[in-house]
């Protein structure tokens, strides 16, 4: 990932592994702004049957606050006009550091003019 000129949120991303690399770090590190700079405006996340349409609904879930969620790209791999990705999700307790729960998950991160667009988690 390359930050261009001197605004730390103005990414350049020339393919799809830096951009859904990007997401997954602004993700772990709570920077809604450069969230913003990562996906469409109509951007959603779809998990099962919800829907959840727009950044800043996104932004707006929250999981439980004693736990902290880490997300880190295992592999990808194109699949027609998108990309699906293996993460590896690591919960960890915010008070004492110890971990909890890791399990791989398996997201389609869609784009549109080169931002990401969608992003579904499969099951």
């Amino acid at each position: 990932m390359t930050i261009i000129g001197h605004d730390p949120f103005v990414v350049d991303t020339p393919d799809e592994r830096a951009l859904i690399l990007a997401y997954l770090d602004a993700t772990n590190e709570s920077d809604h702004q450069l969230l913003r700079t990562l996906v469409t405006h109509d951007f959603e996340l779809v998990m099962g049957e919800q829907t959840v349409t727009g950044i800043d609904n996104v932004i707006a879930i929250r999981g439980p606050e004693h736990l902290k969620t880490t997300l880190s790209l295992q592999h990808m791999n194109a699949d027609e006009d998108s990309f699906v990705a293996t993460i590896l999700q690591t919960v960890t307790w915010i008070e004492s550091d110890d971990p909890g729960d890791a399990r791989e998950v398996r997201a389609r991160f869609s784009f549109s003019d080169q931002l990401i667009s969608r992003v579904e988690l499969l099951g």
